[in-house]
């Protein structure tokens, strides 16, 4: 949590009717954000349920600090679903409950990309006329194991 985050939670705190227990702000009417948290808007400024929850859990230790929901469940703030990390430690909490995938660039986006969209249709037409893997290799300037790839659909399967 930011430092001034906190610092706006400690003046104004006072203004919320709060359900610890169940992670709940009873007198706000929270609006779901992308990525899926719960916010309220407390004088002026948009705060996370989470953060109002870990503020009354943690106190100052939050300063510097991620709330984590220790189930992967954004709406679900009870204080025991409740934690404060890294955000080296958010981000590995992510990736192991499959909320968060690598990107893997794909096609032209790759930044070792030597073909195109257009160019692959144009294998899978030579392909499918019968012309041999290791020429049109030759012709696109690319290995021969590339060409094979696009054609049993291990690469390029996002062109159609």
């Amino acid at each position: 949590m930011k430092k001034e985050t906190y610092e706006h939670l400690n003046t104004y705190i006072h203004l919320l009717n709060i359900d610890y227990e169940n992670g709940k702000i009873l007198n706000r009417k929270p609006q779901i954000v992308k990525p899926g948290y719960e916010k309220i808007k407390l004088k002026g400024k948009i705060i996370g349920v989470h953060q109002v929850i870990s503020f009354i859990k943690y106190g100052a230790k939050n300063i510097g600090l991620i709330v984590n929901h220790i189930d992967g469940c954004k709406l679900n703030n009870k204080p025991e679903n409740l934690e404060i990390v890294t955000y080296k430690d958010n981000t590995i909490h992510a990736y192991k409950l499959g909320l968060r995938k690598p990107y893997k660039p794909k096609g032209i986006e790759h930044t070792n990309a030597k073909l195109t969209d257009d160019k692959v249709r144009e294998i899978r037409t030579l392909i499918d006329k019968g012309m041999l893997l290791k020429d049109i290799a030759v012709i696109y300037k690319v290995h021969y194991t590339v060409i094979s790839k696009i054609k049993s659909g291990e690469r390029w399967t996002h062109v159609i």
